[in-house]
């Protein structure tokens, strides 16, 4: 049963326009831009919304970190980035690399 789970995990994946961070595994994509929108579970509060191009396929995530916003606002549109998520939480590390020049790093 494993294997059919395995395929059906990686099929919703592939077909979800969402980002899913796994602690410490990388995301490699063209940064696409970002906005400021309402929170989700809390709508007096904001958070940014990421657009990154995987193969031929938009897909975004969501963070407010502080951090990985500044990180990124110094990327410029259409480069290709590395992007790995660390911990949970307040203990969240962010590790994003231009793979078109060096490299930055948020914690």
């Amino acid at each position: 049963m494993g294997d059919e789970l395995n395929k059906f995990i990686e099929a919703a994946d592939a077909k979800s326009k969402f980002i899913r961070f796994e602690d410490g595994k990388e995301v490699i994509g063209v940064y696409q831009g970002a906005k400021v929108i309402p929170d989700n579970f809390n709508k007096e509060e904001q958070t940014v919304e990421y657009s990154l191009g995987i193969g031929d396929v938009k897909k975004t995530f969501t963070s407010k970190s502080v951090r990985l916003a500044r990180l990124l606002n110094n990327i410029e549109l259409g480069q290709k980035i590395k992007l790995v998520k660390t911990g949970t939480g307040f203990d969240t590390k962010w590790y994003v690399k231009n793979l078109n020049e060096g490299e930055d790093e948020a914690k």
